[in-house]
């Protein structure tokens, strides 16, 4: 039996970050529930960004952007965060001791059901498990592209998502993979993990299949501008309440180019009878195993400096695309 005090992270649209304590104690616990110590989190910046700065204000729309154990609403304040990794500390006996991964806000402990956990891995440190929510995301993008081999791909913004993306398609052979990027650090860092970094003026060919993950319209038109006929442009941005204007002429009715909805919440139609989520998730933890993404978990925060972090980041001044929250 224990209590365990921490520190919850809480957002308001209409001020800065801050935190409020938190107190979890073993005794209360039910028989499938869990007390989770957090080693470390991943934060989602661009959606996370977004969803602080232009909050959901369509129920709906909120409805689905909650994320498992989420307090507080979109209207006024809530706690937000994509990707956990902690130790179990109180539970039921065969769950102590182990490192888990959940869908969770970012706070030092986490009062979780058994039914949410998955269990990692030894040869998989806590820090490359916080990319199991993204790499899901990026599973679920590469399903709904269908990418295959021959094709040429263009993948616009090299933030978390689009890295792990390019990551795993220039995996696959004879695809070739190139990044549309305009913010110069992220070229950089594109460039020293040897990807192939394009400018707007230069680009190579008509891409088969496109991807958007610059959290922007400009984004997504340079990727539906350089899409060939018949090409697929596959958007992963969320945009909040913002609104984003497309130009429609030129090529793409001619092109007759398709623009694809992907995102984490569902199994694309085309693959729903073969996988499930965990299915889904046993393939991110293959592809851990299998691909070197240190570029991506090199980055750490105290959780303690959290609220300064977003006070940057809701500004724009944060360029960085790996980054986590530890707990120590």
């Amino acid at each position: 039996m224990g209590s365990y005090k921490g520190l919850q992270l809480w957002h308001n649209g209409k001020g800065p970050s801050s935190f409020r304590d938190i107190t979890l104690t073993s005794h209360k616990l039910g028989s499938d529930e869990l007390i989770l110590k957090s080693l470390y989190s991943f934060i989602s910046a661009g959606t996370e960004r977004t969803i602080i700065s232009h909050p959901p204000d369509d129920e709906s729309v909120a409805e689905e952007m909650n994320v498992p154990y989420m307090n507080g609403s979109f209207k006024s304040a809530f706690t937000y965060g994509y990707s956990l990794v902690g130790e179990v500390m109180a539970g039921p006996k065969k769950w102590l001791g182990k490192i888990v991964h959940v869908m969770h806000p970012h706070q030092d402990y986490a009062l979780v059901n058994e039914r949410d956990v998955s269990c990692i891995p030894e040869e998989i440190s806590p820090r490359m498990a916080t990319l199991i929510s993204n790499l899901e995301t990026v599973v679920n993008a590469v399903w709904d592209s269908g990418v295959s081999l021959g094709d040429k791909v263009l993948i616009v913004g090299f933030g978390n998502i689009g890295a792990l993306l390019a990551s795993v398609i220039r995996k696959m052979p004879g695809v070739d993979v190139d990044i549309l990027e305009t913010n110069l650090y992220r070229r950089d860092i594109a460039s020293k993990q040897n990807f192939n970094v394009v400018k707007g003026t230069d680009l190579k060919w008509k891409y088969t299949i496109s991807f958007n993950t610059s959290g922007s319209g400009s984004g997504l038109q340079e990727a539906l501008n350089n899409t060939a006929i018949e090409g697929k442009v596959v958007e992963l941005s969320w945009y909040g309440s913002k609104i984003v204007s497309l130009e429609l002429g030129g090529s793409f009715h001619y092109g007759r180019k398709h623009i694809i909805s992907s995102q984490v919440s569902r199994i694309p139609a085309n693959k729903s009878h073969h996988f499930n989520y965990q299915s889904r998730k046993e393939i991110v933890i293959r592809i851990l195993k299998e691909i070197d993404f240190d570029f991506m978990t090199n980055i750490e925060i105290p959780f303690r400096k959290a609220t300064g972090f977003y006070d940057k980041l809701v500004k724009g001044e944060v360029n960085e695309i790996g980054l986590l929250f530890n707990y120590k």
